[in-house]
């Protein structure tokens, strides 16, 4: 147990801290983005970069918030039947389709990890009149993917504890599996 409390709490802890430092990547792209306007319209001195790099920020930002925002439970849900169920068939629907979740991501991992590794071998260019190293962004989808699915482990884990708790509750017994007596 006290390896999976380290593991959940290693985990939560890393996806906060990079949603966290990464909330600084909406303020500078708001901040290249009025950068660009004044430059473009008060000046009329446009800039090549700035559309790019406002990209590239944001792509950064959004792959890797993936298991900040699934800690939050922020993920988009289909709540036609889950918001009519009680709440231990939550759980249980929880775990039922963390396996749809695993094969989803696993196989968006494996991929990223190749699409990743071909551009850093390559040390890739964006080819626009900027140039801008891209590799440095597609390295951190595999990143991303790989946060995404640590922390769908540990919802994984929370739902499972929350599932047992909840059945031990209901059967008059603690966590040990000792029974109350009444």
């Amino acid at each position: 147990m006290k390896f999976l409390s380290a593991f959940i709490r290693t985990v939560d802890k890393t996806n906060d801290f990079i949603g966290r430092v990464l909330w600084v990547g909406v303020v500078l792209d708001s901040i290249i983005i009025l950068y660009e306007i004044i430059c473009r319209y008060v000046f009329n001195s446009p800039n090549v970069w700035t559309n790019e790099l406002c990209q590239y920020i944001f792509a950064v930002y959004t792959v890797l918030t993936g298991g900040y925002l699934m800690r939050l439970g922020m993920h988009i849900n289909v709540d036609i039947l889950y918001v009519h169920l009680p709440p231990r068939w939550q759980t249980l629907s929880k775990i039922l389709t963390f396996p749809f979740f695993l094969l989803f991501v696993g196989a968006f991992l494996i991929i990223a990890v190749g699409f990743g590794w071909e551009s850093l071998s390559k040390f890739e260019h964006s080819g626009s009149a900027w140039d801008a190293p891209i590799f440095l962004v597609k390295i951190c989808v595999p990143i991303g993917a790989f946060l995404l699915l640590l922390q769908g482990f540990v919802e994984l884990i929370r739902n499972i504890q929350t599932l047992i708790s909840s059945e031990n509750a209901i059967s008059g017994s603690t966590i040990e599996g000792e029974k109350n007596e009444h």
